[in-house]
């Protein structure tokens, strides 16, 4: 296990991954929360990583979700930020060196952006962004016009009270179109919206993950190897995980579920490979209980659970998959939201 300290308070709030610098090196970049800005890690060839470069994402920012993309096509990574504080997704456009010019912001009015994620959702080529907004119940796209720049944005209701948590990108009807889907934490469902690849989209068609279920991530991969894509929630007021099982025309099954235990409160999921089957695996983070759990998949459908205790009250909040030390396995890195620590395991 490697372990970054970030500072004291920073809080960190979610982590994207990607060679900053041009090294062949995977480096990352951490939502600094508390602190109101983002810290890059650079990677070395020594396994560990740079002391952290901060960019300030502005007074009372709050930067809670980032993601990584190429925003203005010039061959290096840039970062959106997604500011709940201050109510605007910061954008740090970066160079060959590993450095970010200093974030320019568009506004999101009053939608408190909570997660951010990115697509082409016009089909032209550029790279647009998607925001989930619990505070107002809606979704926001902005299309992004090829030189680090954004349209105003467009925004999609996902239901009173629905405070969508997180979304993620995919096409699920296999039109060629990007979707989206949302996890609705305060109406226990999740929302599908297809697109019509024109930047627009159809309403929200949602599917129940059952009562108090409290929805508050999402992932989507082929768990059960049928060329369809499916999507996962974590349950975090259940204790369990969820698995709408994917058709080909964009609609789901109805919803199979895995409990981790009666007093786990999963927070955020992603997936990997840990075990070399070429079968999905699933890695949440259970920040009330300071625990790392990994579900290996086998025979399809079938879910082992190992759990990782961490230190009381470090309160794990995202995890992220990568190849850190180029061996051709999984690595799992951690944000540590009550330690102000970034784990790599």
């Amino acid at each position: 296990m490697m372990k970054s300290s970030i500072v004291s308070s920073s809080q960190p709030r979610s982590i994207a991954v990607g060679d900053f610098n041009h090294d062949h090196q995977m480096d990352f970049v951490v939502a600094n929360s508390g602190t109101n800005s983002i810290g890059i890690f650079l990677a070395q060839d020594n396994e560990t990583f740079t002391n952290q470069q901060i960019y300030p994402t502005g007074f009372d920012s709050r930067p809670y979700s980032l993601v990584v993309n190429d925003f203005n096509n010039d061959n290096y990574l840039d970062i959106a930020v997604a500011n709940y504080g201050t109510n605007n997704i910061g954008v740090f456009l970066g160079n060959k060196n590993g450095k970010f010019a200093n974030q320019s912001v568009f506004s999101l009015n009053s939608s408190r952006p909570f997660f951010i994620t990115v697509g082409d959702f016009n089909n032209d080529n550029q790279t647009d962004i998607v925001v989930a907004n619990p505070d107002s119940d809606t979704v926001s796209i902005l299309l992004g016009n090829g030189d680090g720049s954004f349209q105003d944005q467009i925004t999609y209701s996902t239901g009173y009270d629905s405070f969508p948590y997180a979304l993620v990108v995919s096409d699920f009807n296999k039109d060629n179109q990007l979707d989206i889907a949302v996890a609705n934490y305060g109406t226990d469902n999740i929302g599908i919206f297809l697109g019509y690849g024109n930047g627009t989209f159809a309403s929200q068609k949602t599917y129940t993950t059952t009562l108090n279920s409290k929805p508050s991530s999402i992932t989507v991969g082929d768990i059960n190897n049928d060329n369809n894509l499916d999507i996962i929630v974590t349950h975090y007021g259940t204790g369990k995980i969820g698995i709408f099982f994917g058709y080909d025309d964009g609609t789901f099954a109805k919803q199979t579920t895995f409990l981790i235990s009666s007093k786990s409160h999963p927070y955020y999921i992603t997936l990997g490979y840990f075990d070399k089957d070429n079968q999905l695996d699933i890695v949440v983070v259970d920040s009330e209980n300071d625990q790392v759990h990994i579900l290996l998949q086998y025979d399809n459908r079938t879910f082992v659970t190992t759990t990782y205790d961490g230190i009381n009250e470090s309160r794990p909040v995202f995890v992220a998959v990568a190849d850190f030390n180029k061996d051709n396995q999984s690595d799992i890195v951690i944000a540590t939201y009550g330690t102000n620590n970034v784990l790599i395991l």
